[in-house]
């Protein structure tokens, strides 16, 4: 009895210790597909940046990450789909970036300053990541990022900040500004801050908010900026400059 409940014992150990090794080769495994799909995606984004636009042939991906054709069909099987998996990822990530920096702001007037401000800060600090967001879908109505405008365009409308009778042209008036607004950001020779300070407030003005309306809500969204993302985003500049003329 005992010789068999000796024998049981060891036969348990030598179980655990075989699936301790598979689940470490699991993990092993999970996390050298994680490295190469990242490095696949950074890849994509650096040529984007570089040649201004997206690629338009998978080498121009390989060659930048040092990779096979064949390693990327392992991942993606076209730049259509990592192009939509670079963007899903970003939207998450921007969403993640949002709840942690705002969840004092109320959506609507505010909420959408504040989205102004996070996406073209992103931009100019990122040249990068603004080259993606100008070159993709990502500022589309249909994204996170739209849905999430939408979100706060129905709040300023409801509480009778915002002023427009379609909701089509409001939204195109935010995402179609933002845009054009990380365009500019990335051909640079202005004041980045300044320029983000008053594109943010002529968006508001033309969705029907009074200058000096608009003028307050952004000011106030720049102070709360601030004063809170260096502590809650990581890439966000530690001695970000000021705007010096503001009208």
């Amino acid at each position: 009895m005992r010789e068999r409940k000796e024998s049981a014992k060891q036969s348990a150990t030598k179980d655990d210790a075989e699936e301790a090794v598979n689940d470490f080769r699991v993990r092993s495994a999970r996390r050298k597909r994680e490295k190469m799909r990242a490095r696949l995606m950074e890849a994509m984004l650096r040529v984007c940046a570089e040649r201004q636009g997206l690629p338009t042939v998978i080498d121009e991906v390989t060659q930048e990450a040092k990779v096979s054709r064949g390693t990327f069909y392992n991942y993606f099987d076209s730049l259509e789909q990592l192009t939509e998996a670079i963007g899903t990822k970003l939207s998450d990530d921007l969403s993640e970036e949002a709840l942690r920096l705002m969840p004092e702001i109320s959506q609507g007037l505010l909420g959408t300053a504040a989205g102004i401000r996070l996406l073209l800060s992103r931009a100019a600090v990122d040249p990068v990541w603004g080259s993606f967001v100008v070159h993709s879908d990502f500022l589309n109505p249909d994204t996170t990022v739209g849905r999430l405008a939408r979100q706060n365009l129905a709040e300023g409308h409801a509480s009778a900040h915002f002023v427009f009778a379609l909701y089509e042209v409001a939204i195109d008036v935010v995402l179609g500004s933002i845009r054009e607004g990380v365009r500019r950001l990335l051909v640079g020779g202005i004041e980045s801050d300044l320029y983000i300070y008053q594109l943010s407030i002529h968006i508001l003005q033309a969705l029907g908010v009074p200058h000096s309306a608009a003028r307050s809500a952004t000011e106030e969204v720049y102070t709360y900026f601030l004063r809170n993302a260096p502590g809650r985003l990581e890439w966000w500049p530690s001695s970000p400059a000021r705007a010096s003329k503001r009208t």
